[in-house]
């Protein structure tokens, strides 16, 4: 998302570079901070019992992260640069004390707590119903939403991201992915551009989407 006019004041605090694979902070680090993305692609993840990680969405830049941990002695997740970016930590006490002196700034806040509500529900249907296919198109067509191009017929993702990654949003394993990844190209759905980066024939891919929510409607 853009960020909220609430925040621009932000903007202008001194940023520092993280670089790819750095992490922001960890699960269980004191939750002192939110961070606004200037620029690059940030992985919001947790890990489970088994040592299994789930990506549970990207910091795009122009976004506030880590405020779900507001109020919180720790945060609950990870944040992992996906690429190089540029960040600026916020003391969380700075952004509360922005949210009293202006009380609509806490309308975006709110905004974005359910959204994150209504992700989590929808990580929770896929990862208990929707088959692994499905799961991978879902993810997709998420990222093709918010990090898409236009490319003449298609969506082009700009960003390179891993098949490692994908099959971590996928909640699913590396290998059942790549398979998976492989179905889609077979059948038109993706692509690949000279520089690796993925393309998607959004039609084809809504389509695919529809067949496999019929398919299990029907069982």
């Amino acid at each position: 998302m853009l960020i909220d006019p609430e925040w621009e004041s932000f903007r202008r605090h001194p940023a520092r570079h993280v670089a790819a694979g750095a992490f922001v902070y960890l699960k269980g680090d004191a939750a002192q901070s939110v961070y606004l993305l200037r620029s690059g692609l940030v992985k919001i993840s947790v890990v489970w019992r088994d040592g299994r990680e789930l990506i549970v969405r990207l910091a795009r830049p122009g976004e506030l992260f880590g405020k779900d941990s507001l109020g919180a002695a720790e945060y609950g997740e990870h944040a992992r640069a996906l690429e190089p970016c540029e960040i600026v930590e916020i003391p969380a006490a700075d952004l509360v004390a922005q949210m009293a002196r202006d009380p609509g700034a806490v309308t975006p806040v709110l905004k974005e707590f359910a959204q994150r509500l209504r992700e989590a529900r929808q990580t929770v249907e896929g990862l208990a119903f929707a088959s692994t296919m499905e799961r991978l198109c879902l993810v997709l067509g998420k990222l093709a939403n918010e990090l898409g191009e236009p490319d003449g017929a298609a969506v082009l993702i700009p960003h390179y991201i891993k098949q490692e990654d994908v099959a971590r949003m996928t909640g699913a394993r590396r290998e059942v992915v790549s398979g998976l990844l492989n179905r889609l190209r077979e059948k038109g759905v993706i692509s690949y551009s000279r520089k690796g980066s993925l393309r998607l024939d959004r039609g084809n891919l809504d389509r695919v989407v529809q067949s496999l929510r019929k398919r299990r409607a029907s069982r």
